[in-house]
């Protein structure tokens, strides 16, 4: 079966690739790879993903009750892994790590979240004997994390070695590096390569505990000034190579080069150009809190919109988002984009909809594929609840960008899920919506990705 599975997935994959107009990629590594699978180097462009710069790139004071609450003192090295606890992160050499640490060191190991592997790594650390000095916190909201973050001595980034992810690029790397926090890599593979190249990171191997700890007691030893000079050189490569900015900049210029390849990028390129005609205009983003709904929002107020509505679920990101921005111009919405009655308001009045809700990038969806599908059952609405409330509200456009299976329909191909493609397909006035029970009354919609333009790539399948 699993053969199988493989085989079907490699096969989709190249059609993909082959029939993109571009393609981009997360990590130096994953280009090679690609090439490796027939496709040509020219075609390819590394792009990395870029995060909430609201909330991680803004400086923040640290948490006082961490330190308070787990008895620690200043002297104590706090070392912080903030993120899933699955297989796929091999925390269990963090534990290990710890065991082969003198408790007369006083360095701690603080981890913020929960998973699959939860409860064996607090099984494990009792039966080292490392309970006291390797602390589990559990879940804790995202608008607190930026003061947690600051209050550690260094941060943890922790990945198996498997061949994947050492051509994967975990998107708490940029988090970590845009609010320039020293890193210690526990990972092989582009996650450690692409930020000790710049000196941006210390690393050690996911599979030796021993190299762990000693990473750890130089950690400690470099003291406060070399982890901040190290933070900053990792902000420093951010901003040079992942900021939305330049990955913005990098999607733009790419696009700009396939419509000039291929007609059937124009719309594409009619919708980002559309934005730049956006001043003075009423947006409403659904999923805006986001890392596209965030960014989306500051490029907007940028070019002069009259107000930007933000609908999400998320009450402590909306407020992380509004006292970061800062501008009257923000509305805020509690919202679910699967109940009609949470989207009358926020449309009202709006000339443009940025549908960003449930978007998902590719490696999420590949790491755990069933989540995925779940994800998109339950969250993704059917387009007639946008288009529906839109028509009633008297929106005039939706830019919509979601992921979905490939598909033909209308005369048109949807987008693949999780960011596999990139673009916009202008749909006429009066189409009717997926169900065929309305007419949409608004002069035309932009609706989610008309062709394969630029294919967003992770590898799939066996190599």
């Amino acid at each position: 079966m699993r053969r199988i599975a493989d085989a079907v997935l490699s096969t989709f994959a190249k059609w993909s690739y082959r029939l993109a107009s571009h393609v981009t990629v997360l990590s130096p590594s994953m280009k090679q790879v690609l090439v490796d699978r027939g496709v040509p180097p020219e075609k390819i462009s590394l792009v990395y993903n870029w995060v909430d710069e609201s909330l991680f790139a803004t400086p923040a004071a640290p948490d006082p009750a961490l330190r308070a609450d787990l008895g620690l003192t200043d002297d104590d090295f706090v070392a912080m892994y903030a993120g899933a606890h699955g297989v796929p992160q091999g925390l269990g050499v963090l534990v290990e790590a710890a065991a082969r640490i003198d408790p007369a060191e006083h360095i701690h190991i603080v981890t913020v979240g929960d998973g699959t592997d939860g409860d064996r790594l607090r099984e494990l650390a009792a039966s080292l004997g490392v309970a006291e000095r390797v602390h589990f916190l559990g879940r804790r909201p995202m608008a607190t994390m930026p003061g947690l973050l600051e209050a550690a001595d260094l941060q943890l980034v922790c990945i198996s070695d498997t061949p994947l992810f050492r051509v994967n690029m975990p998107s708490k790397i940029p988090s970590l590096l845009a609010g320039a926090r020293p890193v210690l890599v526990v990972a092989a593979g582009d996650p450690a390569d692409v930020l000790t190249a710049e000196r941006a990171a210390m690393a050690a191997s996911p599979n030796d505990p021993a190299a762990v700890a000693t990473a750890l007691r130089q950690a400690k030893a470099a003291g406060a000034d070399m982890l901040r000079e190290m933070g900053e050189r990792g902000r420093d490569l951010y901003e040079r190579e992942m900021s939305s900015a330049i990955g913005g900049a990098r999607l733009t210029e790419i696009l700009r080069t396939a419509k000039r390849k291929a007609a059937h990028v124009t719309d594409t390129l009619e919708a980002i150009e559309a934005i730049d005609s956006i001043a003075g205009k009423t947006v409403t983003i659904t999923g805006g809190t986001g890392s596209f709904g965030s960014t989306m929002a500051r490029h907007l107020l940028a070019h002069g919109v009259a107000q930007v509505n933000v609908l999400s679920r998320d009450e402590a990101k909306q407020d992380a988002m509004r006292r970061v921005l800062g501008d009257e111009r923000m509305r805020f919405f509690l919202g679910d984009v699967r109940d009609i009655d949470s989207l009358e308001a926020p449309m009202e009045g709006a000339d443009y909809v940025f549908h960003a809700a449930a978007l998902k990038q590719v490696p999420s969806c590949e790491f755990f594929p069933q989540q995925a599908v779940l994800t998109k059952r339950h969250r993704q609405p059917p387009r007639d609840r946008v288009r529906g409330a839109r028509r009633r509200e008297g929106s005039r456009r939706a830019l919509h960008r979601q992921g979905r299976l490939p598909r033909q329909r209308d005369g048109h191909v949807e987008g693949a899920d999780g960011e596999d493609c990139a673009g916009l397909r202008a749909q006429p006035p009066g189409l009717a919506d997926a169900g065929g029970r309305h007419q949409v009354r608004q002069r035309h919609v932009l609706a989610g990705v008309g062709h394969p333009a630029v294919h967003r790539a992770a590898p799939c399948g066996r190599r």
